[in-house]
């Protein structure tokens, strides 16, 4: 019986460690379960009618004029978002 002194609080210690395990787990597994939504680009690709070789350098100037229109701020946007939600791993 003198063996058994210290029993009690073994498993004592043994349970709250199994429930400190188990909420542990719990709060990871939620923490993981938010899902990142899918921020993807929208790029739709030329058909061969509307690409025109470059036959000039007004050609070039006009292509360069159409590059430069283009709005990038919705891909920056979209970026910072991601950068944003993935900062929090």
């Amino acid at each position: 019986m003198k063996n058994q002194k210290g029993f009690i609080q073994i498993l004592l210690i043994g349970g709250v460690i199994v429930v400190l395990a188990a909420l542990g787990y719990i709060f990871y597994s939620q923490k993981m379960g938010v899902k990142v939504p899918n921020y993807s680009l929208q790029q739709t690709q030329p058909s061969e009618a509307q690409i025109a070789p470059v036959q000039n350098s007004s050609d070039l100037d006009k292509i360069s004029a159409s590059l430069d229109a283009q709005d990038t701020t919705q891909i920056d946007s979209q970026l910072n978002q991601l950068n944003s939600a993935s900062s929090g791993f």
